[in-house]
């Protein structure tokens, strides 16, 4: 990073001179920052301790400002222990209190999740009744003018929720995921019509009622849509109804699929590029050729992608498992007939196993992950082994690829959830002595969800990173356990002090103040 220059670099207090802040202290601050969990409402001080720090700096107040208001998330831990979701409530009432902090929120908050907190607390305190938060909700979205997205997720939408979502101008994506709805709604949809949403998700839980349902989904305006994750079949058929094309790049359909209506909804998409069907669809699904010409990046079951690949430029694939016997008998062949090479895949492990030669028919494969599933629950040295061994004998039944550059091996439970290998040496090990050898030209790799190896060419050696997404889940278990026999050259204890070193840099700030 380029160092920070200041507009004024002397600092006063009043007439008298203060001496400078190093400059490292703010570079060192602003590392730290870019790993820490995401400021929700259980953080509060972080937020305001990193605004206090831009009071000094105009270049760190502009980079600064839009990380720490940017994303806001109001949602329950999960630990019996650690929930405090009182704090939730008395965050938002803060808000509603104005000041300069909620000024700031205003101005710069765009991205906001709101998830019902009381669901939980009735979980550890039985007896409660669960309510929604809905009602303190609504108010602060009053104050969050400048909201692009909203995710709502098991929250009871009311009438003064919908009057809030009409006030938000700017918003372009909305999504719902296991909501209810009030009973009382049916004269205020028309807050939801009026919005141009370009991204929306649609899940509503199994006892909404059918009828409140459909006309909550009838006043959705749908023509600016770009991109929709649903799982309602009559929103589906709603926009297939439709007199027009349809917008629509991304379409990700949840659940058992109709293929008539799944059928006439593509019909409309010229420009979709990115497909996800979850599920195999009732009936039998038939495209015509000429049907989403511009499809590039197709997720779904194997059986099924006959009906997609053919002539269409798709460059992107990734498998949805089947049975062992649907995968080998699949003929990859079928892959082969997409217009353009296919140079990123997602696959069962399986499919590389069986099928021959798998290599020659995808020269151009830069991209290659591979769901490799497993019967054993947990992870122990032992299991270790074995699933050393199950890699070894995977990866080298084929001859050595010269040309991928990325692989992701993913060891799957026998209920279909990822199994984390959360120990460094054991990864290294497998990554110079078994990946890497097959694979000389890799430069990226990746075993679990917490790290990711990169090759340095300058140091000739594998080093590891933490993958932002999970950095905080994986801070809270080295909390928890002695991690000295899984990392390696130190790399665990260094995150582990960055992040603690975080608090200190701030008193540092604060002190120099």
């Amino acid at each position: 990073m380029a160092a920070l220059r200041w507009l004024n670099p002397v600092r006063r207090r009043g007439t008298e001179i203060l001496t400078p802040i190093p400059t490292e202290i703010y570079l060192e601050i602003f590392d730290h920052v870019r790993f820490r969990l995401p400021t929700t409402s259980m953080y509060p001080s972080v937020r305001r301790d990193l605004f206090s720090t831009t009071l000094v700096c105009h270049l760190f107040r502009s980079a600064v400002l839009p990380l720490i208001f940017e994303e806001l998330t109001l949602y329950p831990l999960v630990y019996p222990n650690l929930f405090t979701s009182h704090r939730d409530g008395l965050f938002c009432e803060h808000l509603l209190e104005g000041g300069p902090m909620a000024e700031m929120m205003k101005l710069y908050t765009k991205t906001c999740a709101l998830c019902n907190w009381d669901e939980v607390t009735a979980r550890f305190e039985p007896g409660k009744e669960a309510g929604s938060g809905a009602g303190l909700y609504s108010k602060v979205l009053n104050t969050l003018s400048n909201i692009h997205t909203l995710s709502i997720s098991s929250i009871i939408i009311t009438k003064d929720l919908l009057r809030a979502m009409g006030m938000l101008l700017h918003l372009k994506s909305l999504s719902f995921e296991m909501c209810l709805l009030s009973e009382d709604i049916t004269e205020y949809l028309e807050n939801i019509s009026s919005l141009e949403l370009k991204s929306l998700g649609l899940q509503f839980r199994a006892t909404t009622k059918p009828a409140l349902l459909e006309c909550f989904i009838c006043s959705i305006n749908y023509k600016c849509l770009i991109e929709l994750s649903t799982d309602n079949w009559q929103f589906c058929e709603r926009m297939a109804r439709g007199p027009h094309p349809l917008l629509l790049e991304y379409i990700k359909i949840d659940g058992r699929s109709n293929a008539a209506i799944l059928s006439k909804l593509l019909s409309k998409t010229p420009v979709l590029c990115r497909l996800h069907i979850a599920c195999l669809p009732e009936g039998s699904l038939k495209l015509d050729p000429g049907t989403i010409p511009n499809l590039k990046h197709v997720v779904a079951p194997v059986s099924i992608l006959n009906t997609f690949v053919p002539g269409r430029p798709i460059s992107i694939i990734e498998v949805i498992d089947e049975k062992d016997a649907v995968l080998q008998s699949f003929d990859l062949e079928i892959l082969r007939s997409s217009s353009c090479p296919i140079t990123d895949m997602r696959i069962p492990s399986e499919l590389y196993e069986f099928q021959s030669p798998f290599w020659g028919q995808f020269s151009y494969l830069q991209v290659l992950r591979l769901d490799i599933f497993s019967w054993v629950k947990k992870t122990t040295t032992s299991q270790h082994a074995l699933y050393k061994k199950t890699m070894s004998d995977l990866l080298r039944k084929r001859p050595k690829q010269l040309t991928l550059h990325t692989l992701q091996l993913e060891f799957m439970s026998f209920d279909a959830y990822p199994i984390d290998i959360l120990n460094l040496r054991t990864q290294y090990t497998w990554l110079t002595e078994i990946v890497f050898p097959q694979f000389p030209a890799l430069r990226q790799c990746q075993f679990d969800k917490y790290f990711q190896w990169f090759y340095c060419a300058i140091k000739l050696k594998w080093e590891p990173e933490v993958l932002p997404a999970t950095v905080g889940t994986l801070l809270d278990i080295l909390a928890r356990k002695d991690y000295k026999d899984i990392d390696l050259g130190g790399f665990l204890a260094r995150l582990v002090a960055n992040s603690r070193n975080h608090e200190h840099w701030l008193n540092t700030f604060r002190h120099h103040q």
